[in-house]
């Protein structure tokens, strides 16, 4: 038998194993701006969420004005209302009578002492009937 040489040639594959390489860098970066634009979306949906439900919190801890005669806080509030008004009846009262000591002879002032001090007597009427409103609720 004769030996037979085989004469073997090496090839450059560089191109190849270049262009092999260039492909799974493009597909990495593909799938990272995938990944980041992934996380994007989610931070954004995730941000919307909380907004809205910081807003549908917001409107279950307000107060609801149902029923306002068993409401307890608008009662309070219309307390604290007319408590206020009668403050400045009372304050507006005591101005002119201020000035009424000044020029007793002025009829519009005592006519404006006198209706103001009616319009008291009112918003003491109303206090004291939220009073009673107030205590027969808590009975």
């Amino acid at each position: 038998m004769s030996h037979k040489i085989i004469e073997t040639t090496s090839h450059d594959y560089r191109p190849v194993n270049k262009y092999i390489d260039e492909k799974a860098r493009l597909k990495r970066t593909k799938s990272i701006w995938g990944y980041t634009r992934s996380l994007a979306l989610f931070l954004l949906a995730l941000g919307i969420f909380l907004i809205l439900a910081a807003y549908a919190y917001y409107i279950f801890k307000k107060p609801h004005y149902l029923n306002p005669d068993n409401n307890k806080l608008m009662q309070e509030d219309k307390k604290y209302l007319l408590n206020e008004e009668l403050k400045m009846k009372e304050e507006k009262i005591k101005d002119l009578e201020k000035k009424l000591k000044e020029s007793p002879d002025n009829r519009l002032l005592q006519d404006e002492i006198s209706k103001l001090q009616n319009e008291k007597n009112d918003l003491k009427n109303q206090i004291e009937q939220q009073k009673n409103i107030h205590t027969n609720f808590i009975k």
